[in-house]
């Protein structure tokens, strides 16, 4: 029934099932309810490759949306930034969370009205822990099957809660329950593909002028003609790939 890389990296107890779960709730729009909790990488050598170092994964009980937002650390900007990312612009009406500070002060500031589980008690907080763990199955997948290093992590869970939310199950989709406007109808591609792309040529040096052809620029934040910051990068980089290293399906 499953394939190999799930039979690998999804081994498990066999669950205890208690209650109706998800099936005695009835939120209707995205933001009714939410859930958070977080993912903590305890080794050294399941770094993000950006330097993360947990995860902070979100769900919405009305459109079944999931989402994973990487961060280097569990202080107050990651997680506000993580909040406001999953919930855009939507008003949200509760958000249920363990008594983490960082939690409990962004949804006070957000103006979140929010809930809590009861501490050492693990059944009261099942269903943000299960998501997690979701998520947790399906970036090591990810990773095993496009046999890249544990530390492409983040990029691998992000990738599995995308192509979870555009996905059709019982005929419907977490995104066309959430924006209302039909499925995905973007391109879908696995993780770790080979992706061949034109590199822009629209570089600015860091005095805001247009890079000129042949000249060396710093790899300096400069200022678009925007106004913003953006940084110079060569279009032709490609991070260094280590071949002795063993494919990442650990995490965790």
């Amino acid at each position: 029934r499953w394939c190999p890389a799930c039979r690998r990296c999804k081994a498990q107890q066999a669950p205890a099932k208690h209650g109706e779960g998800l099936k005695k709730y009835n939120f209707t729009r995205f933001g009714d309810h939410f859930t958070a909790d977080t993912f903590v990488m305890h080794s050294q050598v399941n770094r993000g490759i950006n330097g993360e170092k947990d995860a902070v994964v979100m769900y919405d009980f009305a459109t079944d949306w999931v989402g994973c937002l990487p961060v280097k650390s569990r202080n107050y900007d990651d997680t506000y930034n993580s909040f406001q990312s999953f919930a855009g612009r939507s008003k949200v009406n509760m958000i249920y969370c363990d008594r983490a500070p960082e939690f409990i002060k962004v949804a006070s500031d957000l103006g979140w009205p929010k809930s809590h589980s009861l501490p050492d008690q693990p059944k009261t907080n099942g269903i943000a822990e299960n998501r997690v763990k979701l998520v947790l199955n399906g970036g090591r997948c990810n990773l095993n099957v496009a046999g890249l290093e544990a530390k492409w992590w983040p990029y691998a869970c992000k990738h599995w809660c995308d192509a979870r939310n555009t996905e059709l199950r019982n005929g419907d989709s977490a995104w066309n329950k959430r924006f209302k406007n039909g499925h995905f109808k973007g391109i879908q591609l696995p993780f770790g593909c080979l992706v061949d792309y034109l590199p822009s040529t629209k570089l600015y040096d860091s005095k805001g002028k247009k890079k000129r052809p042949g000249k060396k620029t710093k790899d300096v934040p400069s200022k678009s003609p925007a106004g913003g910051e953006s940084e110079v990068i060569d279009p032709g980089f490609l991070p260094k790939m280590d071949p002795k290293m063993v494919p990442g399906i650990i995490l965790g």
